[in-house]
């Protein structure tokens, strides 16, 4: 199931920067919703995308990740509160 609040927009450089010291490699993202595409060597990647807005209409305020996306959003969040 997508996880649409664990990823704040404003903290995705920070999250791929954690990423990369375990492990995965930043890829260039592919399409207009993406913002982040992750891989760990030769894995499918993890993909992070957003809507165009907000279902108010706004600008939307974080990324959704799938299950094994949300796993290591959630990882990175457990290793902040350390």
């Amino acid at each position: 199931m997508a996880q649409r609040d664990l990823l704040a927009l404003s903290k995705i450089d920070e999250f791929a920067t954690w990423a990369k010291t375990q492990g995965f490699e930043r890829e260039p993202i592919r399409g207009p919703y993406e913002v982040l595409r992750l891989r760990f060597e030769d894995s499918p990647p993890l993909l992070y995308f957003t809507r165009s807005t907000s279902l108010s209409g706004g600008k939307p305020v974080h990324a959704t990740a799938q299950h094994d996306g949300a796993q290591l959003v959630r990882r990175w969040i457990r290793s902040r509160t350390k």
